[in-house]
């Protein structure tokens, strides 16, 4: 199932604190014609959605994709060094029953 629409827009913005004072470049492999053209109908298809939205960001970070079990290709984005320098919140939570 995949959504159409995204859920209506909260107050609050989401933005990532990095320990930093640069965000993190990853290495951008080239892709393999299947790979670039699924990756093209993705962003095109997301866009047209609303889901994504141009970037003029001066990161970068790893696009891959790995073919499901019924041949699909699935898009997994490479966030490990982005993790790494992201300032992690730590709030302490009482438990939960």
């Amino acid at each position: 199932m995949k959504a159409e629409k995204l859920p209506p827009h909260c107050a609050c913005d989401h933005h990532i604190k990095l320990e930093g004072l640069l965000p993190p470049f990853g290495v951008i492999y080239s892709l393999l014609n299947c790979d670039s053209e699924t990756l093209w109908a993705y962003i095109s298809e997301n866009l047209e959605k609303g889901f994504i939205s141009p970037s003029l960001s001066s990161t970068g970070t790893p696009v891959l994709f790995f073919k499901k079990k019924d041949g699909v290709l699935h898009l997994c984005v490479d966030y490990h060094k982005l993790n790494a320098v992201t300032r992690k919140n730590r709030y302490p939570f009482p438990p939960i029953k």
